[in-house]
């Protein structure tokens, strides 16, 4: 007998894209929505995690998460050569694009060497997940024991954290990948020992305090693999707001956050074309409410639109949404 779906899950990875957009657009809560919004994303990941062949498991990865990757990152270059041929002006160059494509960084780090290379933006997610999965993958073959992979991605996460910021940033997004797996081996473990489901108030209120100890004496951001002066607070703090938010979302039904929950993918993929074609210039000197308002309309437009196109559907695994549906004021379905 199957296991029954907990749309819990989904309707936490809709409120978190919805956040990722909200904070790339205001300042107002930053730091709470990135103390932990993309870690969520790795536990839940590492939540529905099964040690697999590793070479089959690289191979579908690549193809779920490699090929989004440079389809998507593709896409501005392209726009750029197209520019080249006419008179408009692009705020980009193309090596800049083909630089941003090879490091795969969210942002600036503080790397000694290579820190300040040209940024893809939120594409940064899918490569670091793909090297995360693949680590974690390779920490299972080797390790049977849950204490000793627990320890084995302890390790390797801390010195990722401290070899790019102190020495280097590698390309493809290796290291950030890599601090990433702490995060993904905590969802792992806490399906062994059933621990979402076993959640109540009171551990909610602790998971709460534990959150708020974080953002008081230290931050994260894993975009820039910035874990601020107490990193193993600041996990502490995105894992207990993960366990929280949990809790609290079980108490309700909402089926359309449960449905952005299952197209992020998409989201994340409108909003990083937006960003990276400059549409969001357009309005990015309007008040934090009317920003967001466009954004998510044009967000909306495109995740529709892509999903009419055969390469886009492919790319990110998309079925044709229904746009009467929609216009029925329903929830999308799909044909």
């Amino acid at each position: 007998m199957t296991e029954e779906r907990d749309t819990t899950f989904d309707r936490m990875k809709g409120l978190a894209i919805i956040l990722m957009v909200v904070g790339h657009l205001t300042d107002t809560c930053r730091e709470l929505i990135f103390s932990f919004h993309m870690p969520l994303f790795f536990i839940i990941a590492g939540y529905f995690f099964n040690p697999r062949p590793v070479w089959p498991t690289v191979k579908k990865d690549a193809s779920r998460l490699l090929w989004p990757y440079l389809v998507l990152g593709a896409l501005p270059i392209l726009l750029i050569v197209v520019r080249s041929f006419t008179i408009i002006p692009s705020s980009q160059t193309l090596s800049s694009r083909i630089s941003a494509l090879i490091w795969g960084v969210g942002w600036h780090h503080r790397s000694l060497y290579f820190g300040k290379v040209p940024a893809i933006g939120a594409l940064w997610f899918l490569l670091a997940l793909f090297w995360t999965r693949t680590f974690f993958n390779l920490i299972c073959k080797y390790f049977r024991s849950a204490w000793l992979i627990g320890l084995v991605s302890a390790v390797c996460t801390f010195a990722a954290i401290w070899l790019d910021n102190t020495l280097i940033n590698l390309p493809l997004g290796v290291l950030t990948g890599m601090t990433a797996l702490l995060f993904y081996y905590s969802g792992w473990a806490l399906r062994r020992v059933s621990g979402f489901k076993r959640m109540n108030i009171w551990l909610a209120l602790l998971c709460l305090a534990v959150w708020c100890a974080a953002l008081n004496w230290s931050a994260l951001e894993m975009a820039v693999v910035y874990y601020g002066d107490y990193a193993s607070l600041s996990m502490a703090g995105a894992l207990a707001a993960t366990l929280m938010l949990y809790w609290i979302l079980s108490k309700f039904r909402l089926p359309w956050l449960d449905y952005c929950g299952r197209i992020s993918l998409s989201i994340l993929s409108a909003h990083y074309l937006l960003a990276a074609c400059g549409a969001n210039k357009l309005y990015s000197y309007s008040s934090d409410a009317v920003k967001m308002g466009i954004e998510f309309v044009l967000i909306a437009i495109l995740v529709i639109l892509m999903s009419q196109i055969p390469l886009f559907q492919k790319a990110l695994g998309l079925r044709r949404i229904s746009i009467k549906g929609i216009f029925r004021g329903i929830l999308p379905r799909f044909n």
